[in-house]
């Protein structure tokens, strides 16, 4: 289960909301992180995958989407069921999980930073 949730639309107006518990967060409470994914393969899957979401999107005219985005810190050794990477090729995706990391400072010059895992659900939303 993801400890962060974000609607991601690419906008900044009136895209922020006060942090609390159980709230989802817009585009400018995300604006300082890094999503870290240090498998070019899985970076390739996740950007196909989107892409393949937006296609569908916009073949149906549908507009007014959003990237969801959850965010699950990982405590000691954590993996994602593998039910949930697993996606049959060639469809557009309900959901695309990965594993990643999340630099603990967001300088992306410095490769060898101290990171905390974290498991990634990304999803089209309307």
């Amino acid at each position: 289960e993801p400890h962060v949730v974000y609607d991601l639309k690419g906008t900044t107006e009136d895209r922020w909301v006060y942090p609390r518990p159980g709230l989802v967060l817009k585009d400018l409470n995300f604006a300082d992180k890094i999503i870290g994914i240090a498998d070019f393969r899985h970076k390739m899957e996740l950007v196909s995958s989107l892409r393949g979401d937006i296609r569908f999107l916009r073949n149906h005219d549908i507009m007014d989407y959003s990237v969801c985005l959850g965010v699950h810190y990982c405590d000691g050794d954590c993996h994602a069921p593998a039910e949930q990477l697993a996606r049959t090729p060639g469809l557009s995706s309900a959901l695309t999980v990965f594993r990643g990391f999340e630099p603990n400072f967001q300088c992306t010059l410095v490769r060898d930073q101290a990171a905390r895992r974290v498991i990634y659900y990304f999803g089209i939303i309307d």
